[in-house]
């Protein structure tokens, strides 16, 4: 009997509960509302404000007028109305959600004012106060298992938006997405897309299923008509512009689980991708996969082995990790192992330019073990191998490589201006070949640019994890690690611009010239030499020997040679060098001193040259006319780490 009178009294409440939220219902919401208003105010000192807020019935709410501004700025976020069914079900487990919801009028207008002023970032830049401690802060997980759980609540509501609009305006400058209807219904997700950017407006369909049980989801983009005009907003990061015929994503996760187990899939057609960064043109992958199988902590992103990137037919796995505590850092394994044809048939347009139409036959596999700790940049892990397995080349793509062993005739380019044409071959006075340039010269300049040049492969490895240590202690590209066959490489067949894909491409070619032979050290140290800029208007070492010194250059002596070496980097700026008599200045003598030493080491001088050697010499050619007087604002002395200094 008392069982049931506690049943009774439950039950009672349960209803005497219900019928107060229906009673007090309007009051309830214009409580929670006033309480999320000041909660808005208080993070991101911005006001949320509506016309009109209320119930219709037991459970119809509607919304009339709503607003975010920040103060005194156009209104960030305006809807014009909002009519949405709570979900009964779901408020039964104390979860608020919706049957139904309609949405009319959803207006983003974000606007940059100047460098410093617009109407959304206070969306970015919560109230200090308001922060939550370090130990408080949502990792990985935290955020990527709420976003699932947040998509979860989906299941079993019906939602239909019509018109939104996002547009981000910056200057004279406004794109925009729109969407003139957005229907969401047993878990079927469709819409149309319009973009509008600088380069013009594109349209797409939509389509997505949402299986919420088993927490996977899969959407299409697909472009309608033939525009090719970029999506919106991206170009405003960097200058970045994306575009692409299709997209499908599909995802899978358990953002129940201690350790998130993440796998998505995003597959590109006719992606375009443009960033002065990459490459000076378009970049154009017309089937690209990525597909990763992931493990999620709130520190860690791990990738595990079986995740790959698909170029058309060349799949490239890889498996690695990303950290963020307590400091950035990034591990990779990389590996593709493929026909040599399919490598070179695989290449993205825009990208690796020379190599475009190349065939050949054999094998190729590629190794790259990567690790960076950004708290410890010194013990970068950089180990690359491309190795090959019985190949030939069938036919060279928009450049012939061995052109090399030939004379010809190149261009000296300033920045991709072309500055004058010079005929590399004995026909031309000024040209001479490396048994008649100076041992002083030849030394020097291979203890300067690449003392191993003679003995390695066209690469070191130890000056390329030296370059990633310094350019992530300065936060910026201030050292490079070229070889003189990149340097050659790159200024007879490649473009100036300082781009991933130009060094990419630099890399494949010195790999392919050097792996197959296809020119000896030897003449490409007499190109390099022959070509290389050594003052205004003054290309290779003919050139460069009369010009400062009205010499041959089989006559310089050893001082010359290192004067001659320590220009290289910087050949427009020798005037600085000097004072007014045409006599090398003292703060010239670091350099000096660090070639030599690296020369008596290799025994390449003696120790009596060494202790006899000082930074003097004197300008006796046209370059005397152009020295600057004293008073001229001077440049420091040359630093070993302002020259590709490789060891």
């Amino acid at each position: 009997m008392n069982l049931r009178k506690q049943i009774l009294v439950v039950i009672t409440l349960f209803f005497l509960a219900l019928l107060s939220l229906f009673l007090f219902r309007n009051a309830i919401l214009n409580y929670i509302f006033l309480h999320k208003q000041q909660s808005v105010f208080n993070k991101y000192h911005m006001k949320l404000s509506v016309n009109k807020i209320g119930f219709r019935g037991i459970r119809d709410i509607y919304i009339e007028d709503l607003t975010l501004t920040a103060d005194k700025k156009d209104p960030l976020i305006y809807i014009s109305r909002i009519e949405a069914k709570l979900s009964i079900s779901k408020l039964v487990k104390l979860n608020i959600g919706f049957k139904e919801l309609y949405v009319d009028s959803f207006i983003v207008n974000a606007v940059k004012y100047d460098s410093i002023t617009d109407n959304y970032s206070g969306l970015f830049n919560k109230d200090q106060n308001d922060k939550k401690t370090s130990a408080g802060k949502a990792g990985f997980r935290d955020k990527i298992g709420g976003l699932f759980r947040k998509v979860g609540n989906l299941a079993d509501e019906n939602v239909l938006v019509h018109s939104i609009r996002i547009s981000f305006s910056r200057g004279q400058k406004t794109e925009y997405l729109s969407i003139p209807e957005l229907i969401y219904s047993e878990d079927i997700l469709k819409a149309s897309l319009i973009t509008s950017s600088v380069d013009g407006v594109g349209s797409y369909i939509v389509n997505g299923t949402f299986d919420h049980i088993n927490n996977q989801y899969d959407l299409m983009f697909k472009k309608e008509g033939t525009e090719n005009a970029s999506w919106p907003f991206i170009d405003f990061f960097d200058e970045l512009k994306l575009s692409f015929d299709k997209l499908h994503v599909t995802l899978n996760a358990d953002p129940d689980n201690n350790v998130i187990p993440l796998n998505f899939d995003l597959g590109f057609v006719n992606l375009k991708v443009n960033h002065w960064r990459i490459s000076p043109v378009d970049v154009i992958f017309d089937d690209l996969e990525l597909n990763f199988k992931t493990l999620i902590d709130n520190s860690r992103f791990t990738f595990d082995k079986g995740s790959y990137v698909r170029l058309a037919k060349l799949p490239i796995y890889m498996d690695g990790y990303y950290e963020n505590n307590p400091g950035l850092r990034i591990a990779t394994h990389v590996l593709f192992n493929t026909d040599a044809d399919v490598f070179f048939s695989s290449l993205p347009k825009g990208m690796f330019n020379t190599l475009q139409g190349m065939k050949a036959s054999g094998n190729l596999k590629y190794t790259l073990d990567f690790d960076l700790d950004k708290t410890k940049p010194d013990d970068v892990v950089f180990e690359s191998s491309l190795k090959k397995d019985k190949l030939k080349i069938l036919q060279f793509g928009t450049e012939y490589f061995p052109l090399i062993n030939t004379d010809f005739r190149f261009t000296a380019m300033d920045k991709d201006k072309p500055i004058r044409s010079i005929f590399i071959g004995s026909t031309n006075p000024l040209y001479t070949p490396l048994d008649l340039i100076s041992g002083n010269l030849k030394n020097a300049v291979l203890s300067s640019e690449d003392p191993g040049f003679m003995t390695h492969n066209g690469f070191v490895e130890s000056a390329f994890r030296e370059s990633i240590a310094t350019n992530v202690k300065e936060g910026r590209f201030a050292r490079g690690g070229s070889t003189i066959s990149m340097q050659l490489v790159k200024n007879l067949f490649l473009s100036r611009n300082k781009t991933i894909s130009r060094k990419l491409e630099e890399a494949l070619i010195v790999w392919l010239i050097e792996q197959n032979r296809l020119v000896s050290k030897e003449r490409m140290l007499e190109v390099y030499l022959n070509i290389i800029e050594w003052g205004p208007d003054k290309y290779g070492v003919g050139e460069a020997s009369r010009f400062y010194f009205s010499k041959k250059p089989a006559d310089l002596n050893l001082s010359e040679g290192i004067f001659l070496a320590s220009i290289i980097p910087h050949p427009k700026y020798f005037k600085y060098m000097f004072d007014s008599s045409g006599t090398l200045k003292a703060n010239q003598q670091g350099f000096y001193q660090l070639i030599a030493s690296r020369l008596l080491k290799r025994d390449l001088i003696s120790q009596e040259q060494f202790d006899q050697l000082v930074p003097s010499v004197k300008l006796n050619g046209d370059a005397l006319n152009l020295i600057l007087p004293t008073d001229t604002i001077p440049v420091d002395s040359i630093k070993p780490d302002e020259i590709n200094l490789i060891e």
